[in-house]
């Protein structure tokens, strides 16, 4: 399988889920971020919670000039997929950024971050 026709990215972060006490699988249809901006046109504002998955979604977008203002939790999943990191590639994009650490720290021991950024 591969990805639906203009996606940048996509796939399953949880490859089931629990329905009444029962785990099961749960089939979601996925669209990438580049069509989702190519069906709605420029957007206004963007709240983000993707679960480490912000550096495939943004970092491979060919639309994210479509958005003015994002804001959204941020994973650190190694020293180049990071908080800092993420936040960097998004100003050399052209928008102002605020970082902000985690009150805590994941069980793996990662940070997570609240990223803001706005492209006034």
């Amino acid at each position: 399988s591969g990805h639906p026709p203009g996606a940048t990215a996509c796939g399953s972060v949880v490859p089931g889920c629990t329905v009444g006490g029962v785990n099961r699988r749960l089939e979601v249809e996925q669209i990438g971020l580049d069509q989702v901006l190519e069906n709605t046109g420029p957007v206004r504002f963007c709240k983000f919670d993707i679960e480490g998955a912000e550096y495939a979604v943004f970092g491979t977008s060919r639309r994210l000039r479509a958005i003015q203002e994002l804001a959204g939790e941020v994973h650190d999943l190694s020293k180049f997929f990071n908080g800092p990191n993420l936040e960097a590639f998004f100003r050399k994009q052209g928008y102002y950024t605020s970082l902000e650490a985690g009150k805590h720290r994941l069980a793996n021991r990662n940070r997570t971050w609240k990223l803001w950024c706005d492209r006034r």
